[in-house]
Formats: C-alpha cells, sequence, structure tokens
C-alpha cells in the first residue's frame, strides 16, 4: 500500500516518461525474442546440414571400411587356399621322393591273408645295389619269414623298377595277388621269370619308379 501510494505521487509527466521507457523496453524485448528465435531456427538449420553431412560422410567410410575388410577377407581366404594347396603338393611330393616302405596296416592285411594260404617256395628278388629296393624287399621278407613261409632271395637284379609279381599262374600266385590287392600295394604280373621252376613264386623288388613319368 505504501509503494502503490508512493508510485501514485507521480506526476503525470513522469508517468508519461516511465510509460514510454517501458513500452521500449518491451518492444525491445519482443525483437529481441524475434532475434533469436530466427537465430536458433537458422543456426539450427545449419547445425542440421553439417549433422547429415557428418552422417552421410561416416557412413561412407563405413562402406568403404567394410568392401576393405571383404577385399583383405577375400585376399586372406586365397592366400588360404594357396598355402593348403603348396602343403598338399609338399606332401605329394614328399610322398613320391620318400622310400617305399610297408605299414603297419599293410603288414597285417598281407599276414592274414597270407597265412597257411601259401604251399610253394616264395623268391624274393631285389636290385643288388638300390638300398631302397633292399630296405622294401627286407618289409616283405619279414612278412614271410613271421609266418614261416619259406624264402629264398636273389639280390643279382642290376636294373629292375617297380614290384612285380612273377612266375607261372598257381594257386599260391593267386593268393599272394589277392593279398597285395587287399593291401593296397602296387604291383604288376607277368609270367616270365629268370629262375626256373615248375611252381613257385617270384616277388621282384625293383627300383622306385622315377617320380615324374
Amino acid at each position: 500500500m505504501n509503494i502503490y501510494m508512493g508510485w501514485s505521487n507521480l506526476s503525470e509527466e513522469t508517468a508519461s516518461i516511465i510509460n514510454s521507457y517501458a513500452n521500449i523496453a518491451v518492444i525491445i524485448g519482443a525483437a529481441l525474442v524475434l532475434v533469436g528465435t530466427i537465430t536458433i531456427f537458422w543456426t539450427g538449420g545449419i547445425k542440421e546440414i553439417y549433422t547429415n553431412e557428418l552422417i552421410s560422410n561416416n557412413k561412407t567410410k563405413a562402406e568403404v571400411a567394410q568392401k576393405e575388410a571383404e577385399k583383405a577377407k577375400e585376399h586372406t581366404a586365397k592366400l588360404f587356399l594357396e598355402a593348403e594347396q603348396a602343403r598338399l603338393e609338399q606332401q605329394r611330393l614328399k610322398a613320391q621322393l620318400a622310400w617305399r616302405r610297408l605299414n603297419k596296416e599293410q603288414i597285417i592285411i598281407l599276414k592274414n591273408n597270407l597265412n597257411n594260404q601259401i604251399n610253394d617256395k616264395i623268391w624274393l628278388t631285389f636290385v643288388g645295389d638300390d638300398p631302397e629296393s633292399r630296405l622294401y624287399y627286407e618289409d616283405f621278407n619279414n612278412v614271410f619269414s613271421s609266418l614261416n613261409i619259406p624264402t629264398k632271395f636273389f639280390n643279382g637284379y642290376t636294373m629292375a623298377v617297380g614290384l612285380r609279381i612273377l612266375g607261372a599262374d598257381s594257386e599260391s600266385k593267386s593268393v599272394v595277388i589277392d593279398a597285395f590287392k587287399k593291401a593296397g600295394i602296387p604291383f604288376d604280373i607277368a609270367i616270365e621269370s629268370k629262375f626256373n621252376y615248375d611252381k613257385g613264386v617270384e616277388i621282384l623288388v625293383g627300383s622306385k619308379p622315377p617320380v615324374f613319368q
């Protein structure tokens, strides 16, 4: 009440002046609000443009990165395939260059199919100056010896290639051929033999065939 009474004591001229300034202040405030609002919308639009551009750039970078990753994955897969092919080729060459030997499975198969089935003498022949031929011959000789099958050996061959089963057709020869087939042993069959016998089987352990034929 006192404040109101104090303001009510103002002169008309002073009240008009204050009213004028107050109106001006309201107008300026309204103008500032309008300018602020316009500025907010304007800068917000600019900000949105930059934001969209940034999102677009990031999306583009992500797509490029994904494509690069896919290329790298394909390249890695190609390198892995080449490495696997090289490994298999190396194993193939290693197997071709390795000396021939009877493995445990082949030995078991031979014993199961030869035991008590051979009635004739077995000639085991090999190339005398070829250590690989002699070692392979010993594998076969050990199989026949373990079964108490009588064998004779001859190492006078100076040149013979591959594994051959020689001699006239007989029941014992058929048994040997069948056992070798079941054991997966590569061999050739022939009738001719340098030995003179009516009944008997010659297993010629020649030198290992050349790697590249």
